[in-house]
């Protein structure tokens, strides 16, 4: 059978032949299918404080372009409203490049919120951290986007009624869509969503 673009049926061959890698041969192909699944491999624990470091790439570790977004302070209402958005930074996240670019994100055009309130669960349950695209303010349905209305700042679902009129719609069944405010200011596009389980 033909090998993959990751040698895994080289590595299956010499495991069957009581030939398993080791060393930094078992890590280089750990690393490879790491970056195959676009996944982090983190190095093993020393088991000695006093044993000398290992290179990084027999350690396993991932080196790829990363860029950072901006965190700021405010958590954006998913209900009743938030306060303005702070344009304060107070951290940053950091995304792999390559995923920026497949998405079409700049990040120096986004940032990174966190949402209260349940009104858009379960898409976006309460209290996880969202990244919002500031470029992406045009409407389109079914797009989330975080607003500015006079009631405060909120992240909703852009959605229609059966004459065309522009809604403002929660993913909890329990709330009801609202009308789309004539003074409401799209913020941005929320592109990307994370929690800690």
């Amino acid at each position: 059978r033909p090998e993959d673009a990751t040698g895994e049926d080289e590595t299956v061959r010499a495991v069957e032949a009581g030939r398993p890698p080791q060393g930094a041969a078992l890590w280089d192909r750990l690393r490879a299918t790491a970056q195959e699944l676009n996944r982090l491999l983190e190095p093993p624990a020393a088991a000695d404080d006093d044993a000398p470091a290992q290179p990084a790439a027999a350690a396993g570790v991932i080196d790829f372009p990363v860029r950072q977004v901006d965190r700021m302070t405010l958590s954006v209402a998913a209900g009743g409203g938030a306060a303005e958005l702070d344009e304060a930074v107070v951290d940053h996240l950091t995304f792999r490049r390559d995923w920026l670019d497949r998405n079409g994100l700049d990040p120096s055009q986004c940032t990174v919120v966190d949402v209260q309130g349940e009104s858009m669960e379960p898409t976006l349950p309460e209290g996880c951290t969202i990244l919002v695209d500031r470029a992406r303010r045009r409407r389109r349905a079914d797009g989330i986007f975080v607003v500015r209305t006079a009631d405060g700042v909120v992240v909703k679902r852009a959605g229609k009624n059966a004459s065309g009129a522009w809604l403002l719609i929660s993913d909890h069944p329990a709330w009801e869509p609202a009308p789309w405010p004539r003074d409401a200011v799209v913020i941005g596009e929320v592109k990307w969503m994370g929690v800690t389980l």
